[in-house]
C-alpha cells in the first residue's frame, strides 16, 4: 500500500470512529437527559414566600401552611425533601425546592395555583436547557392561540390542538324534530339521515297503530 493510499484509509478509519464516538456521546446524553427529566418529576419550586424557618422541619412546616391554604392536604411525609435555593441574601426572597412522594400529588398542586396569594407562586424544576427551548416556543404559542387554536407546551414541545368549542359544534348531533342538521358531518352523511328519518317513520306509523286499537276498542 503506497503512502496516499495509506493516508487515505487512515482519514476513513478516524472518520468511523469519530461517527462512532459522536452516536455514543449522544446516546449518553440521552440518557443523562431521561435520568434527570426523572429524578426531577417529584419536583416543585415554589416563589415569594419569606425566609422565617431556621431549621429543616420548619421549612417543611411552611410549605405544608401555604398548600394547605391552597385546599391541598398534605401531610409532613408527603413531602421527601425541601432547600433554599442558592446562596442567603436578605434583599431576596430565595425559592424554595421541594420533593414529593407522588406525582399525582403533585398535579394537584399545579392544578390549584390559582388559590396562592399575589407574589407567590409555584413553578415546575426544569434543566436549564429546557427552560430556555420552552422561552423560545413562547412566541410560537402565542401566535397559535391568536388563531383561536387550543395550545399549550408539553415539557419541551408545543402541542397544538383543535379549539374545543369547535369541536363541540362540529360534533353537534342531528335533531330530527327540526329536520335542521347541527352539524356539518350531519349534512354529508346521508347514510346517518336515512337512518334517523326511517327511525322517525316507524315510530310515527307504531303511535299510528295503537291510536287505530284504542279507537276499535272503544
Amino acid at each position: 500500500m503506497n503512502g496516499p493510499s495509506k493516508l487515505a484509509h487512515f482519514i476513513s478509519r478516524k472518520v468511523k470512529e469519530n461517527l462512532e464516538l459522536r452516536n455514543t456521546v449522544d446516546e449518553l446524553s440521552n440518557k443523562v437527559c431521561k435520568l434527570e427529566k426523572d429524578i426531577r418529576k417529584y419536583n416543585l419550586i415554589l416563589h415569594g414566600v419569606d425566609e422565617v424557618e431556621t431549621n429543616s422541619m420548619e421549612l417543611s412546616e411552611l410549605i405544608t401552611k401555604v398548600l394547605r391554604n391552597m385546599k391541598i392536604e398534605i401531610g409532613h411525609l408527603e413531602i421527601r425533601t425541601a432547600y433554599r435555593l442558592g446562596k442567603k441574601n436578605e434583599k431576596i426572597k430565595r425559592p424554595i425546592l421541594f420533593t414529593l412522594t407522588t406525582t399525582w400529588k403533585k398535579t394537584q398542586i399545579l392544578k390549584s395555583k390559582k388559590y396562592l396569594p399575589n407574589k407567590i407562586y409555584i413553578s415546575e424544576d426544569y434543566p436549564r436547557e429546557i427552560l430556555a427551548k420552552r422561552k423560545e416556543l413562547q412566541v410560537k404559542l402565542q401566535e397559535e392561540r391568536k388563531k383561536g387554536r387550543y395550545a399549550f407546551i408539553k415539557y419541551d414541545k408545543l402541542v397544538v390542538q383543535e379549539n374545543k368549542t369547535t369541536k363541540f359544534q362540529t360534533r353537534k348531533r342531528f335533531n330530527p324534530t327540526s329536520g335542521v342538521s347541527g352539524s356539518v358531518e350531519d349534512i354529508v352523511n346521508p347514510h346517518k339521515v336515512n337512518r334517523i328519518t326511517n327511525f322517525m317513520r316507524k315510530r310515527s306509523d307504531s303511535l299510528k297503530s295503537l291510536q287505530m286499537e284504542k279507537k276499535s276498542s272503544n
